[in-house]
């Protein structure tokens, strides 16, 4: 007759792996897969974090496309009637000719626009017998050779 030996339970374990080897490794492959799904969800956020840069670099940069244009279309409508024509720059060009050299009454403010939105450029035209306006203010975006522009129409006349 045949006598089976029972081996005793070790403490720590259950009775059903009593009599099976030991897993060796397996926390390891458990660590290492867990990391790897950390390791693609923080690439995912920094990814995220650097396309919410450049949207928040653009959205600043269209605002304050917004305030210089709005500053210099005052100045037009504070200005005389005979001195609006002195604002006109560039006006049957675009954004990506080269530039010239600008008028006394645009240097403050082209040199405050560069200053604050790098690359931009800008075009103003106005025609006196209606009163027309038309300003554009074009810069590259970041990160591509595209560009943005902002472009505003106002009608100044001459009673104003």
């Amino acid at each position: 007759m045949k006598r089976t030996v029972r081996l005793p339970i070790q403490p720590g374990r259950s009775k059903a792996c009593a009599g099976s080897r030991p897993q060796r490794g397996a926390s390891l492959l458990e660590v290492l897969i867990a990391l790897l799904i950390f390791s693609f969800g923080v690439l995912g956020i920094v990814g995220l974090q650097a396309s919410m840069n450049i949207r928040s670099t653009e959205a600043r940069q269209r605002a304050e496309a917004a305030l210089l244009a709005d500053e210099i279309i005052g100045r037009m409508w504070l200005a005389p009637a005979i001195r609006r024509e002195d604002f006109v720059y560039r006006s049957d060009a675009d954004c990506t000719a080269t530039a010239t050299t600008p008028p006394d009454i645009l240097s403050s403010w082209l040199n405050k626009l560069r200053a604050t939105i790098p690359g931009a450029q800008v075009v103003i035209g106005h025609d006196e017998t209606t009163g027309e306006t038309r300003l554009t203010i074009c810069w590259p975006r970041p990160q591509t050779n595209e560009w943005s522009n902002h472009v505003v129409r106002a009608r100044i006349n001459s009673n104003n």
